[in-house]
């Protein structure tokens, strides 16, 4: 058995290195993403093609965008991963700011991430 902090590495690094299959690989079939409604690319994305529809607009919206210092925290089905989120929008605005995702894993599987930015005001609709 996988424990749930590598799990969520693993999404990390497949998502990094652009190995999207094997990163869709670790979802589980009734994934969702919930991010907050007043980012430019906020909603509720499910399964596999929810998240390719959130990466389209992510990078519509951003040049740039990545985490740095990650650590992780974990009990029972959740993990938590702490962050500094960095990038540059298309607009050519660099930001880097504090940034909190929270993951509930159920059968080894990423089954929800809820990420939280320290200010999503930054981010303009």
């Amino acid at each position: 058995m996988k424990e749930n902090t590598q799990i969520v590495i693993d999404f990390y690094e497949f998502l990094k290195t652009a190995k999207y299959e094997q990163a869709f690989e670790l979802l589980h079939p009734e994934f969702e993403l919930v991010q907050a409604e007043t980012l430019p690319y906020g909603g509720v994305y499910k399964g596999k093609e929810g998240v390719q529809l959130f990466f389209k607009k992510l990078f519509d919206y951003f040049e740039t965008f990545g985490s740095e210092d990650v650590t992780y925290l974990s009990n029972e089905d959740k993990v938590v991963a702490t962050s500094i989120a960095v990038g540059l929008t298309k607009q050519k605005e660099a930001f880097r700011m504090p940034m909190v995702q929270v993951y509930t894993l159920e059968n080894e599987k990423i089954l929800r991430t809820m990420p939280f930015y320290y200010d999503t005001g930054k981010f303009k609709t």
